[in-house]
Protein backbone atom coordinates (compact mmCIF):
# COMPACT_ATOMS: atom_id res chain seq x y z
CA UNK A 1 0.00 0.00 0.00
CA UNK A 2 1.34 3.43 -1.20
CA UNK A 3 1.84 6.32 1.95
CA UNK A 4 -0.09 9.21 0.48
CA UNK A 5 1.98 11.06 3.08
CA UNK A 6 5.26 11.70 4.05
CA UNK A 7 6.77 13.17 7.45
CA UNK A 8 10.05 15.09 6.63
CA UNK A 9 12.81 13.77 9.64
CA UNK A 10 13.75 17.05 11.22
CA UNK A 11 17.62 18.13 11.58
CA UNK A 12 18.62 17.80 14.91
CA UNK A 13 21.07 20.97 14.54
CA UNK A 14 18.40 22.93 13.13
CA UNK A 15 15.89 21.60 16.39
CA UNK A 16 18.43 22.82 19.11
CA UNK A 17 19.28 26.33 17.65
CA UNK A 18 15.34 26.62 17.71
CA UNK A 19 15.21 25.90 21.02
CA UNK A 20 18.30 27.95 21.94
CA UNK A 21 15.91 30.82 20.18
CA UNK A 22 12.87 30.18 21.97
CA UNK A 23 14.96 30.13 25.53
CA UNK A 24 16.60 33.44 24.88
CA UNK A 25 13.67 35.33 22.98
CA UNK A 26 11.91 34.20 26.35
CA UNK A 27 14.71 35.18 28.82
CA UNK A 28 16.45 37.88 27.25
CA UNK A 29 17.40 40.97 29.51
CA UNK A 30 18.44 43.84 27.20
CA UNK A 31 21.07 46.71 29.02
CA UNK A 32 20.60 48.47 31.88
CA UNK A 33 19.61 51.73 31.19
CA UNK A 34 20.41 54.31 34.48
CA UNK A 35 17.18 56.82 35.06
CA UNK A 36 20.27 59.65 34.82
CA UNK A 37 24.36 59.20 34.28
CA UNK A 38 25.15 60.40 38.05
CA UNK A 39 22.62 58.85 40.07
CA UNK A 40 24.47 58.65 43.24
CA UNK A 41 26.06 61.97 45.16
CA UNK A 42 28.31 62.38 47.91
CA UNK A 43 30.31 64.77 49.46
CA UNK A 44 34.83 64.97 49.22
CA UNK A 45 36.09 62.55 50.85
CA UNK A 46 32.95 60.86 52.22
CA UNK A 47 32.14 57.25 51.76
CA UNK A 48 28.85 56.00 49.95
CA UNK A 49 26.65 52.81 51.16
CA UNK A 50 24.06 51.67 49.24
CA UNK A 51 21.69 48.74 48.98
CA UNK A 52 20.50 46.04 46.45
CA UNK A 53 17.13 48.05 46.42
CA UNK A 54 18.83 51.03 45.86
CA UNK A 55 20.41 50.55 42.60
CA UNK A 56 18.04 48.35 41.45
CA UNK A 57 15.53 51.45 41.83
CA UNK A 58 17.61 53.63 39.91
CA UNK A 59 17.77 51.69 37.01
CA UNK A 60 15.69 50.55 33.69
CA UNK A 61 15.44 46.91 32.78
CA UNK A 62 13.43 46.88 29.17
CA UNK A 63 13.29 42.86 29.21
CA UNK A 64 13.47 40.73 32.30
CA UNK A 65 12.54 40.32 35.42
CA UNK A 66 16.12 40.77 36.80
CA UNK A 67 16.71 39.09 40.07
CA UNK A 68 20.35 40.09 41.07
CA UNK A 69 23.29 42.26 39.47
CA UNK A 70 26.85 40.82 38.64
CA UNK A 71 29.70 42.69 39.69
CA UNK A 72 31.67 43.12 36.16
CA UNK A 73 33.88 45.82 36.97
CA UNK A 74 35.26 47.92 40.21
CA UNK A 75 36.11 51.72 40.21
CA UNK A 76 39.81 53.25 40.00
CA UNK A 77 38.77 56.19 41.63
CA UNK A 78 37.99 54.37 45.19
CA UNK A 79 37.72 51.03 47.45
CA UNK A 80 34.65 48.96 46.98
CA UNK A 81 33.40 46.49 49.84
CA UNK A 82 30.34 44.22 49.88
CA UNK A 83 28.50 43.09 52.59
CA UNK A 84 25.15 41.98 54.34
CA UNK A 85 24.50 44.55 56.32
CA UNK A 86 24.67 48.22 55.71
CA UNK A 87 26.85 48.64 58.83
CA UNK A 88 29.56 45.90 57.18
CA UNK A 89 31.74 44.33 58.20
CA UNK A 90 33.44 45.96 55.09
CA UNK A 91 36.18 43.46 54.34
CA UNK A 92 35.06 41.85 51.50
CA UNK A 93 36.53 42.99 48.40
CA UNK A 94 33.67 42.18 44.60
CA UNK A 95 36.19 40.00 42.89
CA UNK A 96 35.37 40.92 38.78
CA UNK A 97 32.58 38.98 37.01
CA UNK A 98 32.51 36.52 39.97
CA UNK A 99 30.76 38.71 42.80
CA UNK A 100 26.81 38.63 42.49
CA UNK A 101 24.81 41.56 44.30
CA UNK A 102 21.55 40.53 45.73
CA UNK A 103 18.71 41.52 47.43
CA UNK A 104 19.55 42.03 51.18
CA UNK A 105 23.58 42.81 50.29
CA UNK A 106 24.80 46.57 50.72
CA UNK A 107 27.72 47.80 48.66
CA UNK A 108 30.03 50.77 50.29
CA UNK A 109 32.38 53.02 48.15
CA UNK A 110 35.53 55.02 49.73
CA UNK A 111 36.64 57.11 47.18
CA UNK A 112 39.87 58.22 47.02
CA UNK A 113 40.99 61.38 49.27
CA UNK A 114 40.04 64.72 47.81
CA UNK A 115 39.16 63.28 44.41
CA UNK A 116 35.62 65.23 43.54
CA UNK A 117 33.78 65.63 40.07
CA UNK A 118 30.65 64.19 38.32
CA UNK A 119 30.32 60.38 36.69
CA UNK A 120 32.93 59.22 39.17
CA UNK A 121 32.58 55.41 38.33
CA UNK A 122 31.92 53.32 41.05
CA UNK A 123 30.98 49.99 39.66
CA UNK A 124 29.73 48.10 36.38
CA UNK A 125 27.16 45.78 36.60
CA UNK A 126 25.26 43.35 34.56
CA UNK A 127 21.58 42.68 35.73
CA UNK A 128 21.11 38.42 35.46
CA UNK A 129 18.19 36.22 35.25
CA UNK A 130 16.90 33.40 37.61
CA UNK A 131 18.23 31.86 34.91
CA UNK A 132 21.74 33.63 34.63
CA UNK A 133 21.32 35.00 31.18
CA UNK A 134 23.17 38.63 31.68
CA UNK A 135 22.82 42.15 30.18
CA UNK A 136 25.53 44.11 28.64
CA UNK A 137 27.63 45.71 30.98
CA UNK A 138 26.76 49.76 32.40
CA UNK A 139 28.48 51.52 35.30
CA UNK A 140 27.16 52.71 38.12
CA UNK A 141 28.34 56.38 38.75
CA UNK A 142 28.76 59.23 41.75
CA UNK A 143 28.90 63.02 41.63
CA UNK A 144 31.10 64.12 44.27
CA UNK A 145 30.61 67.47 45.47
CA UNK A 146 33.65 69.25 46.81
CA UNK A 147 34.54 69.95 50.18
CA UNK A 148 37.58 73.04 51.14
CA UNK A 149 40.01 71.01 53.18
CA UNK A 150 41.55 73.17 55.76
CA UNK A 151 45.06 74.27 55.14
CA UNK A 152 47.23 73.23 57.86
CA UNK A 153 51.21 73.61 59.14
CA UNK A 154 52.98 72.29 62.65
CA UNK A 155 55.87 73.50 64.43
CA UNK A 156 59.19 72.28 62.97
CA UNK A 157 62.71 72.65 63.29
CA UNK A 158 64.35 73.61 60.15
CA UNK A 159 66.97 70.16 58.66
CA UNK A 160 70.27 72.41 57.42
CA UNK A 161 71.32 72.15 54.06
CA UNK A 162 74.94 70.50 53.50
CA UNK A 163 75.66 74.13 52.31
CA UNK A 164 74.78 76.99 53.33
CA UNK A 165 73.98 76.21 56.87
CA UNK A 166 72.10 78.73 59.35
CA UNK A 167 75.14 80.26 61.24
CA UNK A 168 76.48 82.33 64.19
CA UNK A 169 75.93 85.69 63.90
CA UNK A 170 75.09 85.39 60.41
CA UNK A 171 71.92 86.25 58.19
CA UNK A 172 70.34 83.18 56.42
CA UNK A 173 68.05 83.28 53.61
CA UNK A 174 65.09 80.51 53.68
CA UNK A 175 63.36 79.28 50.55
CA UNK A 176 59.78 79.05 50.69
CA UNK A 177 60.14 75.24 49.76
CA UNK A 178 62.79 75.19 53.24
CA UNK A 179 59.34 77.22 54.91
CA UNK A 180 57.02 74.43 53.57
CA UNK A 181 58.98 71.27 54.81
CA UNK A 182 59.78 72.78 57.85
CA UNK A 183 56.39 74.12 58.68
CA UNK A 184 54.70 70.90 57.30
CA UNK A 185 52.39 72.99 55.46
CA UNK A 186 49.62 71.07 53.49
CA UNK A 187 47.32 72.67 51.04
CA UNK A 188 45.01 69.43 50.27
CA UNK A 189 42.81 71.16 47.33
CA UNK A 190 45.86 72.60 45.67
CA UNK A 191 45.19 76.00 46.38
CA UNK A 192 47.47 78.70 46.35
CA UNK A 193 49.02 79.76 49.98
CA UNK A 194 51.14 81.91 51.29
CA UNK A 195 52.88 82.88 54.90
CA UNK A 196 51.66 85.18 57.36
CA UNK A 197 54.53 86.41 59.89
CA UNK A 198 52.68 86.59 63.85
CA UNK A 199 56.14 87.16 65.64
CA UNK A 200 59.68 86.48 66.19
CA UNK A 201 60.37 84.42 69.22
CA UNK A 202 63.83 85.51 68.87
CA UNK A 203 66.45 86.85 66.79
CA UNK A 204 65.28 89.66 63.83
CA UNK A 205 63.27 89.14 60.37
CA UNK A 206 64.33 90.53 57.39
CA UNK A 207 62.54 90.63 53.49
CA UNK A 208 64.92 89.08 51.20
CA UNK A 209 66.11 92.87 50.30
CA UNK A 210 66.85 92.85 53.95
CA UNK A 211 64.13 95.77 55.32
CA UNK A 212 63.43 94.73 58.74
CA UNK A 213 60.01 93.06 59.85
CA UNK A 214 59.26 94.38 62.97
CA UNK A 215 55.05 95.05 62.32
CA UNK A 216 52.98 92.14 62.80
CA UNK A 217 51.11 90.02 61.37
CA UNK A 218 52.92 90.15 58.16
CA UNK A 219 51.97 88.25 54.98
CA UNK A 220 54.65 87.35 53.02
CA UNK A 221 54.46 87.53 48.89
CA UNK A 222 54.40 83.62 47.72
CA UNK A 223 55.93 83.57 44.10
CA UNK A 224 57.99 79.99 43.29
CA UNK A 225 58.99 77.22 45.86
CA UNK A 226 62.03 77.89 45.12
CA UNK A 227 62.29 81.18 45.29
CA UNK A 228 64.11 83.12 48.38
CA UNK A 229 61.04 83.75 50.83
CA UNK A 230 62.59 85.30 54.52
CA UNK A 231 65.91 86.20 56.18
CA UNK A 232 66.39 85.92 59.73
CA UNK A 233 69.79 86.16 62.02
CA UNK A 234 69.55 84.71 65.53
CA UNK A 235 70.28 86.94 68.43
CA UNK A 236 74.20 87.95 68.60
CA UNK A 237 76.30 84.85 70.26
CA UNK A 238 73.18 82.40 69.86
CA UNK A 239 74.25 78.98 68.32
CA UNK A 240 72.69 75.06 68.92
CA UNK A 241 75.40 72.95 71.04
CA UNK A 242 76.69 70.23 69.05
CA UNK A 243 74.03 66.91 68.77
CA UNK A 244 71.02 68.63 69.22
CA UNK A 245 70.71 69.85 65.88
CA UNK A 246 67.84 68.12 65.84
CA UNK A 247 66.07 68.25 69.10
CA UNK A 248 67.07 71.62 70.54
CA UNK A 249 66.41 73.90 67.57
CA UNK A 250 66.43 77.78 68.48
CA UNK A 251 62.86 79.57 68.10
CA UNK A 252 62.89 81.98 65.57
CA UNK A 253 59.60 83.32 64.40
CA UNK A 254 55.92 82.04 64.66
CA UNK A 255 53.82 82.05 61.21
CA UNK A 256 50.89 80.81 59.92
CA UNK A 257 49.60 79.14 56.45
CA UNK A 258 46.86 80.89 54.46
CA UNK A 259 44.85 79.97 51.74
CA UNK A 260 44.64 82.89 49.00
CA UNK A 261 42.31 81.44 46.95
CA UNK A 262 38.87 79.56 47.01
CA UNK A 263 37.61 79.11 50.39
CA UNK A 264 39.55 81.24 52.58
CA UNK A 265 41.06 79.44 55.62
CA UNK A 266 44.42 79.76 57.41
CA UNK A 267 46.10 76.96 59.86
CA UNK A 268 47.17 77.08 63.62
CA UNK A 269 49.78 79.74 64.43
CA UNK A 270 52.79 76.99 64.38
CA UNK A 271 56.73 77.75 65.43
CA UNK A 272 59.57 77.52 63.02
CA UNK A 273 62.80 76.32 64.39
CA UNK A 274 66.32 75.80 63.67
CA UNK A 275 69.93 74.81 64.73
CA UNK A 276 72.48 77.75 64.68
CA UNK A 277 76.12 76.67 63.89
CA UNK A 278 78.41 77.84 66.66
CA UNK A 279 81.46 79.84 65.48
CA UNK A 280 84.26 80.09 68.11
CA UNK A 281 85.05 83.39 69.74
CA UNK A 282 88.69 84.31 70.46
CA UNK A 283 89.27 84.49 74.01
CA UNK A 284 90.33 88.42 74.21
CA UNK A 285 92.41 88.54 77.01
CA UNK A 286 91.83 91.23 80.02
CA UNK A 287 88.24 92.02 78.53
CA UNK A 288 87.29 88.25 79.45
CA UNK A 289 85.84 87.25 82.67
CA UNK A 290 86.65 90.81 84.92
CA UNK A 291 83.74 89.41 87.28
CA UNK A 292 82.29 86.12 88.25
CA UNK A 293 79.02 87.24 90.20
CA UNK A 294 79.16 85.45 93.77
CA UNK A 295 77.69 82.15 94.79
CA UNK A 296 74.72 82.25 96.90
CA UNK A 297 75.03 79.67 99.65
CA UNK A 298 72.65 78.64 102.55
CA UNK A 299 74.28 77.33 105.50
CA UNK A 300 73.49 73.96 106.46
CA UNK A 301 72.32 73.14 103.05
CA UNK A 302 73.28 71.20 99.84
CA UNK A 303 73.86 74.40 97.49
CA UNK A 304 73.60 72.53 93.93
CA UNK A 305 74.86 74.88 90.75
CA UNK A 306 74.44 73.43 87.29
CA UNK A 307 76.97 74.16 84.60
CA UNK A 308 74.96 76.50 83.04
CA UNK A 309 73.82 78.31 85.96
CA UNK A 310 77.70 78.93 86.68
CA UNK A 311 78.29 79.85 83.49
CA UNK A 312 75.54 82.32 83.32
CA UNK A 313 77.56 84.39 86.04
CA UNK A 314 80.19 85.30 84.24
CA UNK A 315 80.18 89.35 83.69
CA UNK A 316 82.59 91.29 81.95
CA UNK A 317 83.23 89.66 78.51
CA UNK A 318 81.69 90.04 74.97
CA UNK A 319 83.06 87.24 73.77
CA UNK A 320 83.13 84.88 76.57
CA UNK A 321 79.92 82.46 74.91
CA UNK A 322 81.37 79.33 74.09
CA UNK A 323 80.91 76.24 76.19
CA UNK A 324 84.65 75.60 78.00
CA UNK A 325 85.77 74.37 80.96
CA UNK A 326 85.10 76.64 84.12
CA UNK A 327 88.03 76.07 86.71
CA UNK A 328 87.22 76.50 90.23
CA UNK A 329 90.48 77.51 93.37
CA UNK A 330 88.67 77.30 96.13
CA UNK A 331 91.65 77.03 98.50
CA UNK A 332 91.16 80.57 100.42
CA UNK A 333 90.99 79.53 104.35
CA UNK A 334 88.29 81.80 105.05
CA UNK A 335 86.03 79.09 103.58
CA UNK A 336 87.21 76.10 105.39
CA UNK A 337 85.36 73.50 106.00
CA UNK A 338 82.69 73.92 103.01
CA UNK A 339 82.29 69.95 101.50
CA UNK A 340 82.38 70.48 97.43
CA UNK A 341 81.43 67.46 94.97
CA UNK A 342 81.23 67.94 91.25
CA UNK A 343 79.11 65.36 89.46
CA UNK A 344 79.44 64.32 85.78
CA UNK A 345 76.69 64.06 83.05
CA UNK A 346 75.73 60.68 84.85
CA UNK A 347 75.21 62.30 88.09
CA UNK A 348 78.70 60.09 89.28
CA UNK A 349 81.14 62.58 91.57
CA UNK A 350 84.62 63.02 89.89
CA UNK A 351 85.93 65.21 92.23
CA UNK A 352 85.32 65.60 95.95
CA UNK A 353 87.20 67.57 98.97
CA UNK A 354 86.81 70.05 101.65
CA UNK A 355 87.91 73.78 101.61
CA UNK A 356 90.38 74.87 101.52
CA UNK A 357 90.77 72.68 98.45
CA UNK A 358 94.11 71.12 97.27
CA UNK A 359 92.56 70.76 93.79
CA UNK A 360 91.18 72.83 91.31
CA UNK A 361 87.65 71.77 90.69
CA UNK A 362 86.85 71.56 86.76
CA UNK A 363 83.13 71.38 85.38
CA UNK A 364 82.47 71.09 82.15
CA UNK A 365 79.28 71.13 80.03
CA UNK A 366 76.36 69.21 81.94
CA UNK A 367 77.90 68.61 84.92
CA UNK A 368 77.12 69.84 88.21
CA UNK A 369 78.82 72.00 91.17
CA UNK A 370 77.49 71.01 95.36
CA UNK A 371 78.68 72.68 97.74
CA UNK A 372 77.66 72.02 101.94
CA UNK A 373 78.22 75.67 104.15
CA UNK A 374 78.81 74.20 107.66
CA UNK A 375 76.55 76.34 110.39
CA UNK A 376 79.82 77.29 111.63
CA UNK A 377 80.33 79.33 108.79
CA UNK A 378 79.71 83.12 109.13
CA UNK A 379 76.83 84.28 107.03
CA UNK A 380 78.03 86.97 104.36
CA UNK A 381 81.00 87.72 101.84
CA UNK A 382 83.86 85.79 101.98
CA UNK A 383 86.59 85.54 99.24
CA UNK A 384 87.05 81.57 98.25
CA UNK A 385 89.58 81.93 95.81
CA UNK A 386 89.84 82.53 92.08
CA UNK A 387 87.66 81.22 88.89
CA UNK A 388 89.17 80.91 85.34
CA UNK A 389 87.37 79.77 81.96
CA UNK A 390 88.75 78.27 78.92
CA UNK A 391 87.14 77.81 75.95
CA UNK A 392 87.29 74.27 74.69
CA UNK A 393 88.91 75.13 70.77
CA UNK A 394 91.05 77.40 72.37
CA UNK A 395 94.50 76.60 74.46
CA UNK A 396 94.01 80.56 75.95
CA UNK A 397 92.74 80.82 79.66
CA UNK A 398 91.14 84.05 80.26
CA UNK A 399 92.00 86.16 82.89
CA UNK A 400 91.23 84.86 86.59
CA UNK A 401 88.38 86.54 88.42
CA UNK A 402 88.07 86.31 92.13
CA UNK A 403 85.24 83.80 93.32
CA UNK A 404 83.05 84.51 96.21
CA UNK A 405 80.73 82.57 98.70
CA UNK A 406 77.43 84.69 99.59
CA UNK A 407 76.70 82.67 102.62
CA UNK A 408 73.01 83.19 103.73
CA UNK A 409 71.86 81.83 107.56
CA UNK A 410 69.43 79.24 107.29
CA UNK A 411 66.27 80.83 109.04
CA UNK A 412 67.82 84.61 108.54
CA UNK A 413 69.71 86.79 110.49
CA UNK A 414 72.91 86.21 111.16
CA UNK A 415 74.86 83.12 112.33
CA UNK A 416 77.99 83.25 113.86
CA UNK A 417 77.68 87.27 114.30
CA UNK A 418 80.48 87.94 112.36
CA UNK A 419 78.88 89.23 109.56
CA UNK A 420 75.72 91.27 108.22
CA UNK A 421 73.93 89.48 105.52
CA UNK A 422 73.28 92.54 103.73
CA UNK A 423 75.56 92.72 100.96
CA UNK A 424 77.16 96.03 102.80
CA UNK A 425 79.42 94.08 105.05
CA UNK A 426 81.61 91.22 103.88
CA UNK A 427 84.99 89.82 104.43
CA UNK A 428 88.02 91.43 103.17
CA UNK A 429 88.33 93.33 99.89
CA UNK A 430 84.80 92.11 98.71
CA UNK A 431 82.83 93.78 100.98
CA UNK A 432 81.26 96.36 99.38
CA UNK A 433 82.18 95.99 96.33
CA UNK A 434 80.34 92.91 96.18
CA UNK A 435 77.25 94.39 97.99
CA UNK A 436 76.81 96.60 94.98
CA UNK A 437 77.16 93.16 92.78
CA UNK A 438 74.35 91.40 94.51
CA UNK A 439 71.58 94.33 94.98
CA UNK A 440 72.57 94.95 91.01
CA UNK A 441 72.55 90.78 90.13
CA UNK A 442 69.63 89.92 92.72
CA UNK A 443 70.80 86.10 91.95
CA UNK A 444 69.15 83.48 93.72
CA UNK A 445 69.54 79.96 92.72
CA UNK A 446 68.09 76.59 93.68
CA UNK A 447 69.04 74.54 96.96
CA UNK A 448 67.70 71.25 98.33
CA UNK A 449 68.20 70.57 101.85
CA UNK A 450 70.29 68.29 103.49
CA UNK A 451 69.98 65.85 105.91
CA UNK A 452 71.30 66.96 109.32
Amino acid sequence: MRRLFSVPTPNPESLVRSILLIVLLAGWVQAIDLTVNTDFAINEDTPLVFSYGELLAKCTITSGPSVEFKISGLSGDGAVFIASSATGPWDVVPTVNVTLFTSGQFIRFVPNLNIQGNNVRIIDIRARTGAGVESTSQPVNVDIAPINDLITATSGIFVQPASPKVTEDTRYTFTWQQLKDTLGISEPDSQAWTITLTGVVSGKLYTTTDVLIDTFPATLTFTALGDNALRWQADLDAYTKPGAETTAGIGAFTAKAVNTTGSPDESAVVTFKTPVVGVTDVIAGATTMTILVPLILTQGEINDFTYEELHALIHGSNDVDRIGVLYLDLNTPGVAGCTVTVFDTAGTPVQSGTTPLGFTASLLDGYSLHITVPDALASGMHVAGISTLRILASTADSNPATAYFDVRPATGGSAGGSSSDSGGGGCGAGGGVMGILIVCCGLGLRRRRSAR
